[in-house]
Formats: C-alpha cells, structure tokens, sequence
C-alpha cells in the first residue's frame, strides 16, 4: 500500500499489488494515544506531538482536520479529534483513542473493501482484505461504528460532515433516489433486529429458540443483499451459535461456530481477541458451565452433520427450516411456523401485558398460526370478582404444561360442552404467551371465537395428520374418500373420515397461513378453490 495524490480526491491510499481476500495488508503501532481517563486531552495530545521525530511530525501534519484553529495546539488537537481511530477490542472498550499514520490516511467507504481493528493482544492497528483487491485500486475502510452504518443515508451523511467534514459518495450512498429509499427499509430493518437482540433475556434463547433463529436468519440475509462490511456481519453466526447451544443442538452450533470464526479471521487474522473469546465461550457452554438454563429441545451431538447435502439443502438443515410445499401437498400440522409450540408463540417474557391486538400482530409477522394443544385437567377460578373463569392446564407438541384461563364474556360456559373432555386437543388461533400476576406462563383467551375443540387426542390427531399428508403425495392407491375430501378410502379410514368430516379440522389442512390479511376465526372460512 502507498499513500498518493490524487486529483479530485486528495491524498488516497492505494494498493501497489493485487491482494486476496483475508489478507493483512499491514499492522500499526500509533504515535499519539488518548486513553479514556485522559482528563486534559489537549494537553496530552500537545505533549505527544512535540516528542514525534520530525519525519513522524510532517506526517501526522499532512493529515486531515476539520476542526477551526488558530495556534498549533488547537491544529494538533483538531488533527487528533479528525483522524484518530478506535483502540477497543471486540472485548474492551476502556483503550481510548490513537492516531496512526497510514490507517489514518485511508479514506471512508460505507461498503468498504477493508476492515481496521485494534488488536488487544498484539498492541498494534490491523488492516485487512474484505474481498479481493485489485492493484491501484484505492483502499478504503469504515469510520462509522456498526450503529451509524445501519442508518439510513442522510443520517450517516450527517455523521460523517459533523465527524469527518466529508460527504459520501460510496455505492450505498450514490443509489438513485428509489433504490436508495429501499436500501434504508433494509437498514431500519436491520437495526431494529439488533435491538431486539440486546433487548432479549438470557432465557428467550431457551423459550422461544425457533423465532429467535429466524431473527439471526434475517440479519444474515439483510447483510447479504445490502453487502455491508463489517465485523457485526459475524455476529448473526455467532448469535445463531448461541441459541443453539443453548437448546442441545451442538451440531448446528458448531457449524454456526465455524462460520462466526471464518468471519472474524478475515476481518481481524487469527490472532484476534474475538476468536480467543468465543472459542472459550463456546467451550464453556459446550461444557455445560450454565447447564441450569440449558434445554435439551434441540438435542444432537456434535459429529451429527449430515455430509453429502447440496448448498440449499445444507441451509435448509442448518437454519432449520421447515420442508418446501410441494404441489397439491396439504398444509402438514407438524409445521412449527404454523402450528407452533407454546415455546415459539410471540408474547413477553420479563413483563406483564400482550404485544398487541393479535390481528395486527398476525399481519405484522405475514402470517397466522395455531396452538395445538392437549387438555389435561380443567377446573374453574375465582378471583376478586364473583364471575368464575375456565382454567385448563394443556399440554403442547414438545410435552410442555401451561395454564389457558378464559377471560371471556361468560368465562368459558361459552365452551363446547360435547368437546370439553380431559385428553380432547384445543386449537387456538394466533395466540400470544402471556405473563400472569404470579409470574406463571401461559394463555390468556379472551375471544371464544379463537378456540376451537377437536375429540381426539394430540398424539392421534397428528398421527392422522400424517396419514393425510401421505394421501396428498401418494400418486398412487385408493380414491379420495368424498364424505370427508381430505382422506382415501382405505382400510380403517372410517374413524379418520368421522373427525376430517368436521369443516374447521379440514380447514386446518387447507387454510393458506401465509394470508395474514383478513383475521381467522372459528368456523374457519376457506376460499373455494381450497
């Protein structure tokens, strides 16, 4: 790399030979440093100027300062306040500030072709190859934290003139004005998925794994199509690693592991503080170090990875992804992004109240979903009023007991009398986890019209299940029983037809879950062509 003018441009650095991707194009002791509890800044930054040699002295003059000065210490401290870098790690943020003499010259880029990190262990500023660099192609790197480039254009054009006294005219910021109103839904998109991220609790992680998953899926994605650079790009992988860890899924993890990994060593070399902390991290829970707030859901060993997938099917099997619909195939009730666990549902954790109406909800996600559960005792409550509330205790897909209590008009008397059996299976559409006042779990039912009653046990109605989703596929046998037009007409099919001949149980195979547009309701209205 070397330093040089450039017309229209100014001093740029440039690359004098063709550099792969991962590479370290070089290492940088600083010669000022400001640490944070510097109480006079000025005065320090003055000192260490006047010790510089004088070639160390013309360099650091010949660097950027957008700051007014009047004498040379106001210009060192200008120069200081313009160019310095970061000196926190990944892992500590207490190393101040330094200014160094090639790093410093190299020009912003929101999608920058090189990443710059301070290096804890080694003391020294690295600079590395995100992608492949062309020789004379100019060298350029981020000056805005991870925060700010996941702001849309004019905020970090904002940043950058009251920061740097620069304008951007990097690919990000130079879209015509469509794309780029398109570019910054994605980045708001983005940044709202990581607050969500330092919001959550620990235990989301084991409560909800699967919506948590498709977050970090998401981050993933939004980096991908946006092409940023930077070292948060690691952390959708790593997030991922975490969750699954923390489900028993040590497989998955350790792939997920190795990606964050790869990442890191191309970003900052393998000598960087993040790979050393993680891989004590993973170590610590691969070990069960937290084996209190450890699920076994998820449960594989670490050498569970299936080998000979093809690149889609290897994604498919490392997000978790439910199996593609195939034509003609009906909705299958083991889909867990329709027919959730209790563990999956959206609501709160920590605090009391509902995310929102549930309808709005619905539509906010892009789709509906339903609550399969078993009843398992039922009794009625008494609170402070005299109306009296149905409580069941239910069972879920993954064995998991919580409370439903109905908040209703008539406090679940409303209720199917036939159908309210022990061992019968609710379906509850769109509904949320809720905190009740002694901080159990579980789910407050206010609309009857959401609840749905079937006389079959979970185990035999998901056994039935699989047994209408072999009909739809199969190309070949008996012929589709017309009194319940989901089932074949085969031996022993007279039990199944009893139950398929109910209009809401068909529905369920037939509802289209991706259309969160109008509301559902029991009885379920289907579209004709279903």
């Amino acid at each position: 790399m070397a330093i040089q003018d450039v017309p229209g441009k100014g001093r740029v650095s440039i690359a004098l030979l063709n550099i792969p991707r991962g590479k370290r194009i070089f290492s940088e002791s600083p010669i000022i440093v400001v640490r944070e509890d510097d109480s006079n800044i000025e005065e320090c930054v003055v000192q260490q100027v006047e010790a510089l040699s004088e070639n160390q002295r013309r360099a650091f003059l010949q660097l950027r300062n957008t700051r007014p000065w009047t004498n040379d210490k106001q210009r060192y401290l200008g120069i200081f306040q313009t160019t310095a870098l970061s000196m926190a790690s990944g892992t500590d943020a207490t190393c101040g500030a330094g200014v160094f003499i090639k790093a410093s010259h190299i020009n912003h880029s929101c999608v920058p072709n090189a990443y710059r990190t301070w290096n804890t262990d080694i003391e020294r500023h690295t600079v590395h190859a995100l992608g492949n660099i062309d020789e004379g192609e100019e060298i350029t790197i981020s000056y805005l934290t991870d925060s700010h480039t996941r702001r849309g254009r004019e905020t970090r054009q904002e940043v950058l003139k009251a920061s740097y006294g620069i304008t951007c005219s990097c690919r990000l910021c130079s879209l015509p004005p469509q794309e780029s109103k398109e570019c910054d839904a994605k980045l708001k998109e983005l940044a709202k998925l990581y607050r969500a991220k330092g919001n959550q609790e620990y235990r989301t992680l084991v409560l909800s794994p699967l919506e948590q998953l498709r977050r970090a899926e998401r981050m993933t994605d939004l980096h991908k199509e946006l092409g940023l650079c930077q070292d948060a790009w690691s952390l959708p992988y790593s997030d991922a690693a975490e969750i699954l860890i923390c489900n028993g899924d040590l497989a998955r993890a350790g792939a997920f592991a190795d990606m964050a990994i790869s990442v890191w060593r191309i970003y900052c070399g393998n000598d960087c503080t993040q790979i050393k902390a993680f891989r004590t991290f993973l170590q610590l829970l691969q070990q069960g170090h937290d084996s209190q707030r450890v699920s076994k859901k998820w449960s594989t060993a670490v050498n569970e990875c299936p080998r000979g997938l093809g690149p889609k099917k290897w994604e498919d099997w490392l997000w978790r992804r439910e199996d593609p619909y195939r034509q003609g195939q009906l909705v299958d009730l083991r889909t867990r992004a329709s027919f959730p666990d209790f563990a999956s549902l959206p609501g709160p954790i920590s605090s009391d109240g509902f995310l929102g109406d549930s309808d709005i909800l619905a539509e906010e996600r892009g789709r509906h979903w339903c609550f399969l559960a078993e009843i398992k005792d039922m009794s009625f409550l008494t609170f402070s009023s005299p109306n009296k509330h149905l409580q069941m205790h239910v069972e879920d897909v993954d064995k998991q007991k919580i409370p439903l209590i109905f908040y209703t008009e008539f406090g679940g008397e409303e209720v199917d009398g036939p159908n309210l059996e022990v061992g019968h299976t609710v379906a509850v559409l769109n509904v949320q986890r809720h905190k009740f006042g002694d901080g159990a779990l579980g789910v407050h039912l206010e609309d009857p019209r959401k609840l749905k009653i079937f006389p079959v046990s979970l185990q035999n109605l998901l056994a039935l299940n699989d047994r209408v989703q072999h009909f739809s596929t199969a190309s070949t046998g008996p012929k589709t029983c017309h009194a319940c037009a989901v089932g074949r007409k085969e031996k022993n099919h007279k039990a199944d037809c009893k139950l398929l001949r109910d209009p809401d149980l068909r529905a369920l195979f037939v509802i289209e879950w991706e259309d969160s547009a109008r509301p559902l309701r029991f009885p379920l209205e289907v579209e004709k062509e279903s």
